[in-house]
């Protein structure tokens, strides 16, 4: 340090010494700007507070020495007890053995012991697989989900046990390929992974997932219900694996197939974040649509007919109803005249005549046939103002 005791006759030999331990500790920079920049009563703070802080470390190292020797005799405690219990032990043991050398050779009687009983297996719960026969229609990524599921709840941890399994669950040609290959090379499907590759590669159509995306970009909900179009588009995106689709492209792909209408304009307001958002929202939306629907067509107020004038309701409480071929008496019969029945109703073999006096003065006009309306007949003559000629 630069400074000399002679310098600052105001600090005694203890302080002094803690300017030397501040050096040490914190470094000549900082002991300089202590001396340099404070006043007296400020270095002696200072100088106490850095010793009171010096104390204090110590007596927490010395606690902390303390503590450490203190578990270092508990360890120490433990061990030489161990130590003990097994020479104790040892000593037991071999009185033991000393006793059994000094007696006289026994027979041995050989004592039916029943085997423990095995620790219990995992419960296993068998599952239904529907089978896979490599159709056009089937889709082989949702058979592979259905499989795997089977899978785990069986407890199938041998690889060769689930290719046998995984083998069992085929039809049709997709089963005479796989017995086929294993046919003629035994060991084609060493494990599971092996035969999901293989199977994909013979049955799965070339490009699918390219297709796949391109048939979910153009989606559209069309005559479907809501919700078989999100099922729809669940089923296009669980096909695309290997790069799969991000999810903004999903939601505003979904979002925009959807008919115009009141529920598009609601996700529109809401802006889901994930497709399943958009689809929970969906299907909500449609459910409380339909409710509203229900409501609306059994509820009518009064005030739909008005009084101003608009129409009104008829008033069918005095309405009567009959049966087929029950009529008032008061009807009559336009074919044969007779009171109780209907004209489609009756059987005479034919129509009679009408009690009315135009029927007895009307002239019988025979009907004309082979009448040709382009010939025309010379009109006869007739006498100029009514008097012949």
């Amino acid at each position: 340090m630069a400074y000399n005791p002679s310098d600052f006759p105001h600090l005694s030999e203890d302080e002094w010494a803690i300017v030397e331990r501040m050096v040490q500790s914190l470094g000549a920079r900082a002991v300089e700007v202590v001396l340099t920049t404070l006043s007296e009563p400020e270095q002696h703070a200072t100088l106490f507070a850095f010793a009171k802080r010096e104390r204090k470390n110590a007596h927490a190292a010395a606690e902390e020495s303390r503590r450490e020797a203190q578990a270092a005799r508990q360890l120490a405690d433990e061990a030489r007890q161990q130590a003990a219990d097994v020479i104790r032990q040892s000593s037991g043991l071999q009185q033991q053995l000393t006793q059994l050398l000094s007696r006289p050779p026994q027979p041995v009687v050989v004592e039916q012991r029943t085997a423990p009983a095995s620790p219990s297996r995992r419960q296993e719960l068998k599952l239904d697989v529907s089978k896979y026969s490599g159709s056009d229609g089937e889709s082989l990524l949702r058979w592979f989900v259905e499989l795997e599921a089977a899978l785990q709840a069986r407890n199938l941890s041998n690889p060769q046990l689930q290719v046998a399994f995984a083998m069992s669950c085929l039809a049709g040609r997709a089963k005479t390929w796989a017995f086929g290959r294993r046919l003629a090379d035994s060991e084609c499907f060493g494990t599971y992974q092996q035969f999901r590759a293989a199977l994909r590669e013979a049955f799965e159509p070339p490009k699918s997932e390219f297709r796949a995306r391109a048939e979910f970009l153009k989606i559209r909900q069309g005559k479907r219900d809501i919700h078989a179009y999100a099922q729809h588009a669940r089923y296009l995106v669980s096909c695309v694996v290997d790069e799969p689709i991000d999810e903004a492209t999903k939601v505003v792909t979904y979002m925009t197939g959807l008919n115009d209408g009141p529920i598009k304009t609601y996700l529109f307001r809401g802006y889901p974040e994930t497709m399943e958002d958009a689809i929970s929202m969906s299907v909500q939306e449609d459910f409380s649509l339909n409710q509203a629907y229900v409501h609306s067509t059994s509820y009518r107020t009064p005030k739909a007919y008005g009084s101003g004038g608009g129409p009104e309701p008829m008033d069918l409480s005095s309405a009567e109803t009959f049966a087929r071929g029950r009529f008032p008496r008061s009807k009559q019969c336009h074919r044969c005249q007779k009171q109780g029945h209907m004209a489609y109703e009756c059987l005479a073999p034919r129509p009679a005549s009408r009690p009315n006096s135009d029927a007895t003065t009307k002239k019988f006009v025979p009907r004309r046939t082979n009448f040709n309306p382009k010939v025309s007949r010379p009109m006869a003559s007739r006498p100029k103002n009514g008097k012949s000629q």
